[in-house]
């Protein structure tokens, strides 16, 4: 897809499968795509299909998929940021310990 910020134009590309990611990286290498942004989903199909979801045939993912696709068409709030529950926790019991208390730390071992 190509969209305009400000002035300028923007190319992104989306990617399902590590497959097809390998195929876009091989082609961005080789000069033959250039893209600003490439977001990669590494389940086929997205999490509709990934880890962590009920494991089933195509048929029961693709079912999964309009599924959720249709609820999300039904949904005003689609954004976290944009969600006022989110923003009472935020200004609430999390105010100042976001970072603390859910992001990851790495530490490197010797």
């Amino acid at each position: 897809a190509t969209v305009m910020h400000g002035d300028r134009e923007v190319k992104i590309a989306i990617v399902s499968g590590l497959n097809n990611a390998e195929t876009v990286i091989t082609a961005i290498k080789n000069g033959e795509k250039q893209y600003d942004l490439v977001e990669v989903m590494a389940c086929p199909g997205g999490c509709v299909g990934g880890a962590g979801q009920p494991v089933c045939s195509s048929q029961g993912k693709e079912k999964r998929g309009k599924a959720l696709y249709s609820q999300d068409k039904l949904i005003s709030i689609k954004r976290a940021e944009q969600n006022p529950l989110m923003k009472e926790l935020y200004n609430g019991v999390l105010k100042g310990r976001v970072h603390e208390l859910l992001h990851v730390h790495y530490k490197k071992h010797d």
